[in-house]
């Protein structure tokens, strides 16, 4: 029996995600909060990819003016290239961060719909100028953390990346499934604050309801990688994880949604 719950909820954790795009292609009126944050942040990664580019691309210029290049003469393409990836690189980081920040009202807006629709009570409720305090103030809250905590388990795999192959391969499970971990949390957050539990309590109950959201995290976090289209994902993710919450929520001994 226990087997065959753990089977369903992983079809669960798949399915929101369908339930989410189902959601937000019936409820029109939510369109408008979809697209103004997308707008927002693909002009924003827009503009910081030529910022850093064009200064990348300076400090490879002149780096290249004081090495000698006749017989090398892919070099030069080839160090754009990698500059090309670098500042992909870093445009995505930036938008993991400020684009959770950025979408982080609208999602709120849609959150408190979707919990009022469900009839989820002894939840904190927010509207208008309390709500965009709270949502950007959580926000920010949370990408710090997130920030320190990456950097931190960066710091620390990175010890163990040194050894050949073995470490090469956990350097990578363990980076990657971090950021599966983490960003679960990001999703989650919002709903989780509004019943006031703390990081450990958050991360408590990601980590023993794993089944349930391994499948939404696996998917969430290719997808984030990928450009635009992580724009596009961001609320379908959102949405999700508060459907994912609501199942808890009703699940829970402790956590009752009242009829």
């Amino acid at each position: 029996m226990k087997f065959l719950r753990i089977i369903r909820r992983i079809f669960f954790s798949f399915g929101v995600i369908l339930k989410s795009v189902k959601y937000i292609l019936r409820n029109i009126q939510i369109w408008p909060l979809l697209i103004l944050p997308f707008i927002l942040n693909l002009i924003l990664s827009i503009v910081i990819f030529i910022f850093f580019y064009s200064r990348i691309l300076e400090l490879i210029n002149s780096g290249l003016n004081y090495i000698q290049l006749e017989d090398f003469a892919f070099i030069p393409d080839l160090a754009r290239f990698f500059g090309i990836i670098f500042t992909l690189i870093i445009v995505l980081w930036f938008f993991l961060l400020m684009g959770m920040i950025i979408s982080a009202p609208f999602n709120g807006i849609i959150i408190e719909k979707i919990l009022k629709e469900h009839r989820i009570q002894k939840v904190q409720r927010y509207k208008g100028v309390k709500l965009l305090i709270f949502e950007m103030g959580r926000a920010i809250k949370f990408e710090f953390i997130k920030i320190l905590l990456t950097i931190l388990i960066f710091i620390v795999t990175s010890l163990i990346n040194l050894i050949p192959v073995v470490g090469n391969i956990f350097f990578v499970c363990i980076n990657y499934g971090f950021n599966i971990f983490i960003n679960i949390l990001d999703l989650t957050d919002p709903s989780f604050e509004r019943i006031h539990y703390s990081f450990k309590q958050k991360a408590t109950t990601i980590l023993s309801n794993v089944d349930l959201f391994i499948i939404f995290g696996l998917i969430s976090t290719l997808l984030f990688t990928i450009p635009v289209v992580n724009f596009l994902y961001i609320p379908i993710a959102s949405i999700s994880a508060t459907f994912l919450f609501i199942k808890i929520f009703k699940d829970s001994n402790n956590l009752k949604s009242e009829p």
